[in-house]
Protein backbone atom coordinates (compact mmCIF):
# COMPACT_ATOMS: atom_id res chain seq x y z
CA UNK A 1 0.00 0.00 0.00
CA UNK A 2 1.27 3.49 -0.89
CA UNK A 3 2.40 5.52 2.15
CA UNK A 4 -0.09 8.25 3.13
CA UNK A 5 0.50 11.42 5.05
CA UNK A 6 -2.93 12.35 6.54
CA UNK A 7 -4.34 15.83 6.21
CA UNK A 8 -7.37 17.38 7.85
CA UNK A 9 -8.58 18.86 4.54
CA UNK A 10 -8.33 16.17 1.85
CA UNK A 11 -8.88 17.08 -1.78
CA UNK A 12 -8.98 15.20 -5.02
CA UNK A 13 -5.64 14.33 -6.69
CA UNK A 14 -4.79 15.27 -10.25
CA UNK A 15 -2.89 13.05 -12.69
CA UNK A 16 0.22 14.42 -14.40
CA UNK A 17 1.88 11.37 -15.96
CA UNK A 18 1.29 7.70 -16.77
CA UNK A 19 -0.56 6.46 -13.70
CA UNK A 20 1.23 9.14 -11.68
CA UNK A 21 -0.63 10.99 -8.94
CA UNK A 22 0.31 14.38 -7.56
CA UNK A 23 -1.92 15.79 -4.78
CA UNK A 24 -3.35 19.25 -4.74
CA UNK A 25 -3.02 21.37 -1.61
CA UNK A 26 -4.35 19.66 1.48
CA UNK A 27 -4.75 16.23 -0.12
CA UNK A 28 -3.15 13.03 1.26
CA UNK A 29 0.30 12.70 -0.24
CA UNK A 30 0.62 9.38 -2.02
CA UNK A 31 4.13 8.43 -3.07
CA UNK A 32 4.45 6.11 -6.03
CA UNK A 33 7.77 4.28 -6.39
CA UNK A 34 9.34 4.40 -9.85
CA UNK A 35 8.69 1.42 -12.05
CA UNK A 36 11.32 -1.28 -12.18
CA UNK A 37 12.00 -4.43 -14.16
CA UNK A 38 12.40 -5.34 -17.82
CA UNK A 39 9.18 -3.59 -18.89
CA UNK A 40 10.22 -0.31 -17.30
CA UNK A 41 13.76 -0.51 -18.73
CA UNK A 42 12.37 -0.84 -22.26
CA UNK A 43 9.79 1.94 -21.90
CA UNK A 44 10.32 4.65 -24.55
CA UNK A 45 9.57 7.46 -22.09
CA UNK A 46 12.19 6.21 -19.66
CA UNK A 47 14.61 5.79 -22.55
CA UNK A 48 13.95 9.37 -23.65
CA UNK A 49 14.77 10.62 -20.16
CA UNK A 50 18.02 8.63 -20.09
CA UNK A 51 19.08 9.86 -23.54
CA UNK A 52 18.36 13.47 -22.59
CA UNK A 53 20.23 13.12 -19.29
CA UNK A 54 23.24 11.50 -20.94
CA UNK A 55 23.55 14.34 -23.45
CA UNK A 56 23.21 16.99 -20.73
CA UNK A 57 25.57 15.28 -18.30
CA UNK A 58 28.19 14.77 -21.03
CA UNK A 59 27.97 18.42 -22.07
CA UNK A 60 27.55 20.20 -18.72
CA UNK A 61 28.43 17.72 -15.96
CA UNK A 62 26.05 16.28 -13.41
CA UNK A 63 26.38 19.14 -10.91
CA UNK A 64 25.03 21.74 -13.35
CA UNK A 65 22.03 19.69 -14.51
CA UNK A 66 18.81 19.48 -12.50
CA UNK A 67 15.98 17.01 -12.87
CA UNK A 68 13.88 19.86 -14.28
CA UNK A 69 16.51 20.42 -16.98
CA UNK A 70 16.36 16.74 -17.87
CA UNK A 71 12.57 16.67 -17.93
CA UNK A 72 12.46 19.74 -20.18
CA UNK A 73 15.06 18.28 -22.57
CA UNK A 74 13.02 15.06 -22.74
CA UNK A 75 9.82 17.01 -23.41
CA UNK A 76 8.19 15.91 -20.16
CA UNK A 77 6.72 17.48 -17.05
CA UNK A 78 8.67 17.22 -13.77
CA UNK A 79 5.91 14.98 -12.42
CA UNK A 80 6.37 12.56 -15.29
CA UNK A 81 10.11 12.46 -14.60
CA UNK A 82 9.51 11.46 -10.98
CA UNK A 83 7.24 8.67 -12.10
CA UNK A 84 10.33 6.96 -13.55
CA UNK A 85 13.15 8.11 -11.25
CA UNK A 86 13.17 8.93 -7.55
CA UNK A 87 15.76 11.71 -7.84
CA UNK A 88 18.91 12.71 -9.70
CA UNK A 89 21.01 10.10 -7.90
CA UNK A 90 18.65 7.40 -9.14
CA UNK A 91 19.02 8.80 -12.66
CA UNK A 92 22.82 8.90 -12.45
CA UNK A 93 22.88 5.27 -11.31
CA UNK A 94 20.63 4.30 -14.21
CA UNK A 95 23.18 5.79 -16.61
CA UNK A 96 26.32 4.48 -14.91
CA UNK A 97 24.94 0.93 -14.76
CA UNK A 98 24.92 0.28 -18.54
CA UNK A 99 28.45 1.70 -18.78
CA UNK A 100 29.61 -0.74 -16.11
CA UNK A 101 27.64 -3.59 -17.69
CA UNK A 102 29.34 -2.97 -21.01
CA UNK A 103 32.73 -2.92 -19.28
CA UNK A 104 31.81 -6.29 -17.76
CA UNK A 105 30.78 -7.65 -21.14
CA UNK A 106 34.04 -6.51 -22.71
CA UNK A 107 35.94 -8.12 -19.86
CA UNK A 108 34.18 -11.42 -20.49
CA UNK A 109 34.84 -11.21 -24.23
CA UNK A 110 38.57 -10.69 -23.62
CA UNK A 111 38.79 -14.36 -22.62
CA UNK A 112 37.64 -15.31 -26.14
CA UNK A 113 39.87 -12.91 -28.06
CA UNK A 114 42.77 -14.31 -30.08
CA UNK A 115 46.14 -13.46 -28.55
CA UNK A 116 47.39 -11.00 -31.17
CA UNK A 117 47.95 -7.27 -31.61
CA UNK A 118 44.96 -6.78 -33.91
CA UNK A 119 42.55 -8.11 -31.27
CA UNK A 120 44.29 -6.02 -28.60
CA UNK A 121 43.94 -2.88 -30.74
CA UNK A 122 40.23 -3.54 -31.23
CA UNK A 123 39.70 -4.14 -27.51
CA UNK A 124 41.43 -0.88 -26.60
CA UNK A 125 39.32 0.91 -29.21
CA UNK A 126 36.05 -0.52 -27.86
CA UNK A 127 36.90 0.61 -24.35
CA UNK A 128 37.87 4.09 -25.57
CA UNK A 129 34.60 4.39 -27.52
CA UNK A 130 32.58 3.27 -24.50
CA UNK A 131 34.27 5.83 -22.24
CA UNK A 132 33.57 8.52 -24.81
CA UNK A 133 29.88 7.63 -24.98
CA UNK A 134 29.59 7.82 -21.18
CA UNK A 135 32.24 10.49 -20.77
CA UNK A 136 30.48 12.21 -17.88
CA UNK A 137 30.95 9.01 -15.85
CA UNK A 138 34.57 8.59 -16.88
CA UNK A 139 35.21 12.26 -16.10
CA UNK A 140 33.40 12.41 -12.73
CA UNK A 141 33.75 8.87 -11.47
CA UNK A 142 35.73 9.69 -8.31
CA UNK A 143 33.15 12.26 -7.21
CA UNK A 144 30.23 9.97 -8.08
CA UNK A 145 31.52 7.04 -6.05
CA UNK A 146 32.51 9.35 -3.18
CA UNK A 147 28.90 10.49 -2.86
CA UNK A 148 27.23 7.10 -3.35
CA UNK A 149 28.46 4.13 -1.31
CA UNK A 150 26.31 1.60 -3.18
CA UNK A 151 27.58 2.81 -6.53
CA UNK A 152 31.15 2.74 -5.20
CA UNK A 153 30.84 -0.95 -4.34
CA UNK A 154 29.50 -1.76 -7.80
CA UNK A 155 32.23 0.23 -9.56
CA UNK A 156 35.02 -1.35 -7.52
CA UNK A 157 33.77 -4.87 -8.21
CA UNK A 158 33.48 -4.15 -11.94
CA UNK A 159 36.91 -2.55 -12.13
CA UNK A 160 38.57 -5.44 -10.33
CA UNK A 161 37.03 -8.01 -12.65
CA UNK A 162 37.87 -5.99 -15.76
CA UNK A 163 41.48 -5.50 -14.63
CA UNK A 164 41.83 -9.20 -13.82
CA UNK A 165 40.55 -10.07 -17.29
CA UNK A 166 43.07 -7.68 -18.87
CA UNK A 167 45.95 -9.16 -16.88
CA UNK A 168 44.91 -12.67 -17.95
CA UNK A 169 44.82 -11.53 -21.58
CA UNK A 170 48.27 -9.94 -21.23
CA UNK A 171 49.60 -13.27 -19.99
CA UNK A 172 48.18 -14.94 -23.10
CA UNK A 173 49.98 -12.36 -25.25
CA UNK A 174 53.23 -13.26 -23.50
CA UNK A 175 52.69 -16.97 -24.16
CA UNK A 176 51.87 -16.19 -27.81
CA UNK A 177 55.22 -14.39 -28.20
CA UNK A 178 53.62 -10.99 -28.82
CA UNK A 179 54.41 -9.31 -25.51
CA UNK A 180 57.35 -9.45 -23.11
CA UNK A 181 56.77 -8.93 -19.39
CA UNK A 182 58.49 -5.99 -17.66
CA UNK A 183 61.77 -6.65 -15.94
CA UNK A 184 61.55 -7.33 -12.21
CA UNK A 185 60.59 -5.86 -9.84
CA UNK A 186 57.90 -4.52 -12.20
CA UNK A 187 55.22 -6.98 -13.19
CA UNK A 188 52.68 -7.60 -15.90
CA UNK A 189 50.04 -6.34 -13.49
CA UNK A 190 51.95 -3.03 -13.32
CA UNK A 191 51.94 -2.73 -17.11
CA UNK A 192 48.22 -3.46 -17.39
CA UNK A 193 47.50 -0.98 -14.58
CA UNK A 194 49.50 1.72 -16.38
CA UNK A 195 47.52 1.10 -19.57
CA UNK A 196 44.28 1.21 -17.59
CA UNK A 197 45.20 4.52 -15.94
CA UNK A 198 45.93 6.13 -19.30
CA UNK A 199 42.65 4.91 -20.76
CA UNK A 200 40.49 5.81 -17.76
CA UNK A 201 42.13 9.20 -17.28
CA UNK A 202 41.92 10.18 -20.93
CA UNK A 203 38.48 11.83 -20.74
CA UNK A 204 39.55 14.04 -17.83
CA UNK A 205 42.77 14.88 -19.70
CA UNK A 206 40.81 16.07 -22.75
CA UNK A 207 38.61 18.24 -20.53
CA UNK A 208 41.74 19.99 -19.26
CA UNK A 209 43.69 20.48 -22.50
CA UNK A 210 41.02 21.02 -25.18
CA UNK A 211 38.74 24.02 -25.61
CA UNK A 212 36.02 21.61 -26.76
CA UNK A 213 36.63 18.12 -25.34
CA UNK A 214 33.32 16.96 -26.89
CA UNK A 215 34.60 17.61 -30.41
CA UNK A 216 34.14 14.42 -32.43
CA UNK A 217 37.67 14.92 -33.77
CA UNK A 218 39.17 14.62 -30.28
CA UNK A 219 41.76 11.81 -30.12
CA UNK A 220 40.63 8.53 -28.60
CA UNK A 221 43.47 7.78 -26.20
CA UNK A 222 44.42 4.53 -27.91
CA UNK A 223 47.72 5.93 -29.19
CA UNK A 224 48.94 7.07 -25.76
CA UNK A 225 48.12 3.60 -24.46
CA UNK A 226 50.17 2.10 -27.29
CA UNK A 227 53.04 4.44 -26.37
CA UNK A 228 53.06 2.72 -22.98
CA UNK A 229 52.65 -0.75 -24.46
CA UNK A 230 54.98 -0.70 -27.50
CA UNK A 231 58.30 -0.94 -25.59
CA UNK A 232 57.08 -4.30 -24.27
CA UNK A 233 56.09 -5.73 -27.64
CA UNK A 234 58.34 -8.39 -29.16
CA UNK A 235 59.57 -8.04 -32.73
CA UNK A 236 56.60 -10.13 -33.79
CA UNK A 237 54.27 -7.78 -31.92
CA UNK A 238 55.86 -4.65 -33.39
CA UNK A 239 55.52 -6.00 -36.95
CA UNK A 240 51.88 -6.80 -36.31
CA UNK A 241 51.27 -3.31 -34.90
CA UNK A 242 52.93 -1.63 -37.89
CA UNK A 243 50.70 -3.65 -40.22
CA UNK A 244 47.50 -2.23 -38.70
Amino acid sequence: MDPVEPSPTPAAPVAVGPDAVVPVAGAPRRVRAPRRGATAAANPTRRRILDAALALFNEQGTAQVTTNHVAAAAGLSPGNFYYWFRDKRDLVRALVEPWLQELERQGEEVHELPANVHALWEDLGRTAALNRRYRFAARELLALVHDDADLARTVRATYRRRLAAQVAYARRLVVAGVLRPPAAPRTLDDLVTALWLVGEGWTAHLALVLDDPDDVRAPSGVRPMLAVLTPYLTEQGVRALEAL
